[in-house]
């Protein structure tokens, strides 16, 4: 299984733009995220599909980290994001 980590590199639409040539069958992303973490959720939903489960951060008590897996773009979005 390959995973691929971010921490406070950029809004997850834009990590997972980032990522998108590395995903493979089985490739889990661990991104720690803050506050704004549900609205990054809700805007990267509009063109990507993942599972998402999210874990509490132990370093920083109003982050999370999300794992997210199966990651795809819709079809019909643009890979310039």
């Amino acid at each position: 299984m390959d995973v691929i980590t971010a921490r406070a590199c950029a809004r997850l639409d834009r990590l997972l733009a980032y990522a998108e040539p590395f995903l493979g069958e089985g490739t889990i992303c661990l991104f720690l995220k803050g506050r704004t973490v549900n609205e990054e959720l809700t805007e990267a939903a509009k063109t990507w599909s993942m599972t998402v489960e999210r874990r509490p951060s132990v370093a920083e008590s109003s982050g999370v980290i999300l794992q997210l897996g199966h990651i795809r773009r819709e079809s019909g979005s643009s890979a310039t994001s």
